[in-house]
């Protein structure tokens, strides 16, 4: 068994670890990384609002703005797809993306 002063060392080692923010990878990452190049879309955007759709097939990007700002990514996007009527319909989001991973933070439609 552990002796005390040991299970404390590592209790003391995991709280430092679980405290710390995630970061998938160490190396510093570049934002133009998340964005498509073929296209210009944010690829974690286009996956969230693909998996909100009715019709994810429908999907077309049609134009995307970004700004960094210190701790996110401010992206503004323009799609076409087909509402729950199967009707064609143009929308724009704006989402604030995290810089390191491309997560989508949060997102409201303009």
């Amino acid at each position: 068994t552990l002796s005390d002063k040991v299970k404390k060392e590592i209790e003391i080692q995991v709280k430092e670890v679980v405290g710390r923010p995630r970061r998938y990878n160490s190396e510093p990452t570049n934002p133009e990384d998340q964005f498509s190049k073929w296209d210009g879309s944010h690829k974690k955007l286009t996956e969230y609002i693909k998996s909100q759709m009715n019709n994810p097939d429908s999907y077309e990007h049609v134009s995307t703005k970004a700004g960094t700002k210190s701790d996110h990514i401010l992206v503004v996007t323009t799609i076409r797809g087909e509402n729950a009527y199967g009707a064609t319909i143009t929308t724009t989001y704006q989402a604030k993306c995290d810089k390191d991973t491309g997560e989508v933070l949060s997102i409201s439609q303009q």
